[in-house]
């Protein structure tokens, strides 16, 4: 079986957001039906069963092409040698110099997973999200963390007191300044020095046990 279809793809692959503004056109060229097995969550584990799972036949369940051509697209890779997709790209860069290919014309399976839905027994497409993070913004968060884990405890006298209510201020405006990033874009992250914790403070919290007292 041979059908064209279209598909709404996310506004940029692995962030959450799709407003139907950009479109995937596809060819599904595979058979008309086949069986599956799925876990107890509607994730797939085998194509193309021809018997009831160990599980039992709630555990198997028909692709149909006709119906559901985009989930029989993503599957289809059981029934085809080679999927040659062309990818078209354009150059991305990056506020600190890094360039990223963009792709133009993701494949479906750039932006989903199949999944069958236990709930609603229908077949769904899941749009795969990446954590966005930046490892500066959390490396400033686990000194702030260690340095307020000893200031909510104990007082080491006012200039020091001020000293450690800056640097959790400086801290914090660090991390404001450093919002999290779409990491996969990037091949580096030399963003500008985490604060570094004053020898005055360190020396102070290094008299603490580390049992405490």
């Amino acid at each position: 079986m041979i059908k064209e279809f279209t598909y709404p793809l996310p506004d940029e692959l692995f962030v959450e957001g799709v407003s139907g503004n950009v479109v995937g056109t596809y060819t599904y060229d595979g058979p008309e039906k086949f069986d599956v097995e799925i876990d107890n969550l509607g994730n797939v584990l085998d194509i193309d069963v021809q018997n009831d799972p160990e599980n039992g036949s709630d555990f198997r369940k028909t692709v149909d092409a006709s119906k559901n051509p985009e989930v029989a697209y993503l599957l289809g890779h059981y029934f085809v040698d080679v999927v040659n997709y062309e990818y078209q790209f354009q150059d991305e860069v990056l506020e600190n110099g890094d360039v990223y290919k963009k792709i133009l014309n993701p494949n479906l399976g750039d932006a989903y997973y199949p999944k069958y839905n236990l709930s609603s027994n229908k077949w769904e497409l899941v749009l795969i999200v990446k954590d966005q993070s930046n490892p500066a913004a959390l490396e400033a968060k686990r000194r702030k963390e260690y340095v307020e884990s000893y200031s909510s405890k104990y007082s080491f006298g006012s200039d020091v007191d001020l000293l450690i209510e800056n640097y959790i201020t400086e801290l914090d405006e660090f991390i404001l300044q450093n919002p999290p990033l779409k990491t996969w874009k990037y091949t580096n992250f030399n963003s500008k020095s985490v604060p570094k914790i004053p020898h005055s403070i360190a020396i102070e919290l290094a008299k603490i046990p580390k049992n405490g007292v």
